[in-house]
């Protein structure tokens, strides 16, 4: 063999040599990519997954055990599994049903971390057969609380979600029944103005009149508040004085307070008149006062004052959210458990609460309805001091109106009212309203009967007094049909509802006014005048 040949051989073998090396690392660098996924995978999943001995001794851990625990991995490796447990023997119970079962699925289980505190494991474990070696175990676990957490909130909601269902039903049936107050009002302030005409002047039961009849307007009012509660009206400010509004609210609320709290009140005869929403500033007002008695334990007291004051030009340097002027202070201050620096700022907060589940109307509530008043709230406390809320509304001159209009210089009228009511107590009052204003009354209890009325009745009729709720159909069915009968009808719509409920739809479809039960004589004399007017 020449040496040509030799050397070519040996080449040969050396390139088939360097081919297999070059493969063999290619190989080495495949594997090497995929170990490093793997570990990339093993340490980053969102799961901790462990490998230990059934002893309890840890072999292994990835990254996310180590942040779940607290612990460094040397730290696992020298520790004892069962340390990782709230309950250090619920590992043992585990080892039992891991030789009867094989593997454990899902398995819920509270688990701790070094500092101490406690977490939502969910533990899926599965035990690894050894020839000549113990067992080993391998588990791979999520920590769910915050899947609980999400659990619990939801749970909260849909609590929430129900009482406001609930609280909606009260609502409803908040409405009907001062609809039906109103109705038996109706009735008894008719009664009582045409006692009150047709009474002699000097006549012995005179003077009982005033206060029943003013006792009455009083009730009409509560019904009102209660139609507020009901349909969650808009702002709708009235004037009235400040102390009279104390005087009506605060017996109303001293009758859920609990037992042990005296309320002190330091009230002057005469102050001021503001302009507010009445029913709104008694929700405020309950809502203080019940945060009040939830701040004392058992015994206590909450002290309430007013006084009317002024802001100048300097005052309001240091309460920027206020104008100058004069207001009425309203204190309102308690002795019991008060609140902290950090606690009391945040009182404010849409849907703060230091209850668990809050209760009644927020704080956050209390301030948008002063603030809806151009006032504001201002807390002061301190823990174990109690806590006291000043509030300040602007005082105006205006006089308050008086309860029950007068009935002297009634606008009186002819012609024919087709009168609207399924109450007979509440028909015959205002029949005879109507006819001492000098109208022909029309009789219908029913709507198809106010129908028929309309198609049949050969005269005109001037004006129809309409209630809202008819037994047989509804309001808007019968204006609509009355309409069609007699094109431009005059309609009044009468309801014991406030106009911006079911009255609503009427009043849109064409009706020329609306008077709420219970009404005077001069206001429906007024009322009709201006229906007829043009």
């Amino acid at each position: 063999m020449t040496e040509s040949t030799e050397i070519s051989i040996l080449k040969r073998i050396i390139n088939e040599q360097g081919k297999e090396i070059a493969d063999l690392k290619d190989e080495n660098s495949y594997l090497k990519n995929n170990e490093e996924q793997y570990s990339h995978l093993f340490d980053n999943t969102p799961a901790a997954i462990t490998l230990a001995t059934i002893k309890g001794k840890l072999l292994t851990a990835n990254r996310t055990m180590t942040k779940m625990t607290g612990y460094t991995l040397e730290e696992l490796k020298k520790s004892n599994m069962q340390d990782l447990y709230e309950n250090p023997g619920d590992r043992k119970t585990i080892i039992e049903m891991l030789k009867k079962k094989g593997s454990l699925i899902n398995t819920p289980m509270r688990l701790k971390r070094k500092d101490g505190s406690i977490y939502n494991g969910l533990l899926t474990l599965s035990r690894i057969h050894q020839t000549g070696k113990d067992d080993m175990l391998q588990c791979i676990c999520l920590d769910i609380s915050e899947l609980d957490k999400i659990e619990s909130e939801k749970k909260i909601l849909q609590e929430r979600l129900e009482q406001s269902r609930k609280l909606d039903s009260i609502a409803v049936l908040a409405g009907g029944v001062a609809h039906q107050f109103n109705n038996a009002l109706a009735a008894i302030v008719g009664n009582i103005e045409l006692l009150e005409m047709t009474a002699k002047p000097g006549n012995v039961y005179a003077r009982y009149i005033k206060p029943v009849k003013e006792t009455a307007y009083r009730m009409a009012d509560l019904t009102d508040q209660l139609l507020d509660y009901a349909r969650g009206t808009d702002f709708k400010p009235k004037n009235f004085p400040v102390i009279d509004f104390l005087k009506e609210t605060l017996p109303l609320l001293k009758q859920s307070m609990k037992p042990g709290i005296t309320i002190h009140t330091d009230l002057p005869e005469k102050m001021s008149f503001i302009d507010g929403d009445y029913s709104k500033l008694q929700m405020a007002l309950s809502a203080i006062l019940s945060n009040s008695s939830e701040a004392i334990s058992e015994a206590g007291n909450i002290w309430i004052t007013a006084k009317e004051i002024t802001f100048t030009a300097q005052d309001i340097k240091k309460m920027p959210d206020i104008e100058e002027g004069n207001y009425i202070e309203l204190s309102i201050r308690d002795d019991g458990k008060g609140m902290d620096k950090k606690t009391s700022s945040r009182v404010f907060e849409p849907f703060f609460s230091t209850k668990f589940y809050g209760s009644g109307l927020g704080m956050s509530a209390v301030y948008g309805i002063i603030k809806k008043h151009e006032g504001t709230i201002i807390v002061e406390s301190a823990l174990n001091r109690g806590t006291c809320i000043k509030i300040y509304l602007k005082s105006v001159e205006k006089e308050a109106e008086t309860a029950g209009p007068s009935n002297r210089h009634l606008s009186k009228g002819t012609g024919n009212v087709l009168l609207v009511e399924d109450e007979q107590v509440v028909m015959d009052v205002n029949q005879a309203i109507l006819e001492k204003l000098g109208f022909t009354v029309l009789k219908a209890k029913t709507g198809q009967e106010a129908i028929d009325i309309a198609e049949s009745f050969k005269g005109d009729i001037d004006l129809t007094l309409l209630d809202v709720l008819l037994p047989d159909m509804d309001g808007v069915t019968v204006y609509s049909q009355l309409a069609e009968k007699r094109p431009g009808i005059r309609v009044i719509v009468c309801s014991g509802f406030s106009a911006d409920g079911p009255a609503q739809s009427i009043i849109e479809a064409g009706a020329r006014g609306f008077i709420q039960k219970p009404f005077s004589f001069k206001a429906l004399s007024e009322k009709i005048r201006e229906a007829l007017k043009n």
